[in-house]
């Protein structure tokens, strides 16, 4: 049996980083000065980045406690108003690729949501919670708010709008 290499032994995900420690390492004995002011402008943004990845970590970590399957299946069951927050915050707090969520959304389309409550969904899912700091930084708090507001009330009627041309269409 063939020994692995060193580096194949490791996971690929640790590849970046080593490949960083390895540049960093390099620099130091070739040009420790600029090794300096590259080390200290990292720690300047981690420093920046590092408070606002701790809260959407939090956030993340909540909402994976408090929306469980079972839950989220009682919530849908009690009322439409229900059924229209859970669209509107389950889009906001929904990450990762959109084609991921298709099969959860037919499924729920199929058995609590109707047309429009997708679509409320998947309208809300422009939002994105790690990036909502970034645009205060860039934009002003005045201007991110207002934009948020505005998507969630479109897309409310966005969904009304999907039920009234979606009437009589079967599941």
């Amino acid at each position: 049996m063939a020994k692995k290499s060193f580096l194949k032994a490791i996971p690929s995900q640790w590849n970046f980083l080593i490949i960083v420690i390895a540049i960093y390492a390099v620099l130091y004995f070739v040009d420790y000065h600029s090794f300096i002011l590259a080390f200290r402008k990292t720690i300047a943004i981690l420093k920046e980045v590092l408070p606002t990845l701790a809260l959407v970590f939090v956030l993340l970590a909540v909402s994976n406690y408090l929306f469980s399957s079972k839950k989220i299946l009682s919530y849908l069951k009690d009322s439409l108003f229900t059924k229209w927050l859970f669209a509107i915050l389950g889009g906001i707090l929904s990450s990762g690729p959109v084609y991921m969520w298709y099969p959860m959304m037919a499924d729920l389309r199929r058995k609590f949501f109707d047309d429009g409550l997708v679509a409320c969904f998947l309208y809300n899912r422009s939002v994105k919670l790690p990036l909502l700091p970034v645009m205060v930084v860039y934009f002003g708090a005045k201007y991110a708010i207002i934009l948020l507001f505005v998507t969630i009330i479109t897309s409310i009627l966005q969904g009304l709008i999907i039920n009234k041309l979606m009437i009589g269409e079967k599941k």
